[in-house]
């Protein structure tokens, strides 16, 4: 079994629907262990595809979140990084 046959079938378990389908605008991961925050952000997008936003303090740690989450089976063409700001505040 793939990785991200593994997280589709997260996106099946009765006892994490609440939370994967949550349907609240934010949602926070902040007490989750964070290993497992990109599988089970990848498995709520996957019962329920929308726009997700990720925030990361740096460019490395974007490009982390990127690998694992297309890993965990979201499209390649669906992950997009924004650019920075810090540029544009600048110049």
């Amino acid at each position: 079994m793939r990785f991200s046959d593994w997280v589709a079938s997260l996106a099946r378990v009765p006892a994490l629907q609440p939370l994967l389908q949550s349907g609240q605008p934010r949602v926070e991961w902040a007490d989750v262990c964070p290993a497992s925050r990109a599988p089970l952000l990848a498995a709520s997008w996957l019962s329920n595809p929308r726009k997700t936003l990720v925030v990361t303090s740096s460019y490395e740690k974007a490009l982390a979140w990127e690998a694992k989450l297309t890993l965990s089976g979201i499209p390649k063409d669906r992950v997009r990084q924004l650019p920075s700001g810090l540029s544009a505040l600048f110049e």
